[in-house]
């Protein structure tokens, strides 16, 4: 729930703290676990390996458009 409305409703660390109903504390933990359970799922698919980091990803071709993100998204 964490990693939904932090990275893909958009809202504000506070804001989705108080929408789950936790501290922004607690908030930022579960939005670090959730980021890490999802990097762990994805990496057979991206093939970035154990190294990568966020800003490598923006070399992967979003599955929608099947185009990488532009640099300002």
């Amino acid at each position: 729930m964490a990693v939904v409305l932090r990275d893909i409703e958009g809202l504000s660390t506070e804001e989705a703290a108080a929408v789950a109903g936790i501290r922004v504390a607690a908030f930022k933990s579960r939005l670090h676990r959730g980021r890490m359970q999802l990097r762990l799922l994805l990496e057979p698919y991206l093939d970035l390996g154990p190294q990568a980091t966020p800003a490598d990803w923006s070399a992967v071709p979003d599955p929608a458009t099947k185009r990488r993100p532009s640099p300002t998204s």
